[in-house]
């Protein structure tokens, strides 16, 4: 594909300095020839037609020969097709007037308002819209741009990229900021919001001195914690019934799972004492079983969080099959099976 020719433009800053820009267009600001040599074109067709079906009229009226007759429609075509050709030059001189302050408009920062548009040329803004629009459609502007809501104007493809990166980060933003308000207007969906937020940065406490720390397996422990762990918090994030269920969970063995691992860390970092070496390697085996511990404590905890989550779907299904029945809707073979 061909590079779009680009077109010199000068424009004056608002501290009055000259500048000039290449920016993509179609339209060549200096080539206004075409569009004088079209207007007297049409003026001539025009002032042909009406002169040559005037003098028809004036010597025959309309009671001439055929060839008369045929000879005055022949003037009234020339005479529409001048008015017609003369009304286009003039719209499109118009045009090309405004185009030109468009792009001075849009060009020191690549967009302007459509409003400052419409101030600039002295018209309505849903005309300057639909404006902007032919000129775009009939490839005035190669990298023209109207934004969603047909209110700036992108002169180039660079800057309306730009654009639609901004707004997709401002709907983002919103979007993010309506749901954090929908869970601060509801007490259950605010109380799961920060008890996730405390669990996740335990989590997060634990995996950066699962990465300090160089023993393997206190470093295979940590695995697993992190990952029951997570699960837990999954699993209470669809059912915040739950909440209650892992209170100490939260409180006391993820801060406390925390000061034993962050203690292993610092025996770790004593091993070269030879005064110490005794204890540190007494207390990093004691660390070991805690862990093992904690991991089967968790590992039930987890386990019974999916126990009750099925004996709550089952009493669920039997509620809704007795109501069922109770309706008629099943036969009670069904509900005895």
């Amino acid at each position: 594909m061909a590079k779009p020719k680009l077109y010199e433009y000068q424009y004056t800053t608002p501290n009055m300095q000259v500048v000039k820009k290449k920016l993509p267009a179609l339209k060549d600001p200096k080539l206004k020839s075409k569009n004088k040599i079209g207007m007297i074109g049409s003026i001539l067709c025009m002032a042909i037609g009406i002169n040559g079906g005037a003098g028809i009229l004036t010597s025959y009226g309309w009671m001439g020969s055929v060839l008369d007759i045929a000879t005055l429609i022949v003037y009234i075509l020339l005479t529409v097709y001048g008015v017609k050709g003369f009304l286009i030059s003039r719209k499109e001189s118009g045009m090309r007037e405004r185009y030109l302050e468009y792009v001075e408009a849009a060009a020191p920062k690549g967009y302007v308002d459509v409003a400052k548009l419409a101030e600039r040329v002295k018209k309505k803004e849903s005309q300057v819209v639909d404006e902007l629009k032919e000129m775009i459609n009939n490839r005035w502007f190669l990298e023209g741009h109207l934004d969603d809501g047909n209110t700036c104007f992108i002169l180039t493809h660079e800057a309306y990229e730009q654009y639609r990166k901004a707004e997709e980060a401002r709907r983002i933003r919103e979007e993010k900021e309506q749901v954090q308000q929908s869970i601060m207007n509801d007490p259950v969906q605010r109380d799961l919001h920060n008890l996730l937020k405390e669990g996740n940065d335990y989590v997060r406490q634990i995996h950066l001195l699962n990465v300090a720390i160089r023993g393997e397996k206190v470093s295979s422990q940590l695995d697993q914690i992190e990952d029951i762990s997570d699960k837990i918090l999954v699993r209470v994030s669809k059912r915040p019934e739950k909440m209650p269920d892992i209170r100490k969970f939260m409180r006391y063995y993820l801060p406390m799972t925390i000061k034993v691992v962050t203690a292993y860390r610092d025996y770790e970092n004593h091993d070269d004492r030879d005064e110490e070496e005794g204890t540190a390697e007494a207390g990093k085996r004691e660390i070991e079983e805690t862990l093992e511990k904690v991991i089967e404590a968790f590992g039930k905890l987890y386990k019974r969080l999916k126990e009750e989550e099925f004996l709550d779907i089952s009493t669920d299904l039997d509620v809704l099959e007795a109501m069922m029945s109770q309706e008629g809707l099943i036969s009670d073979d069904i509900t005895t099976m």
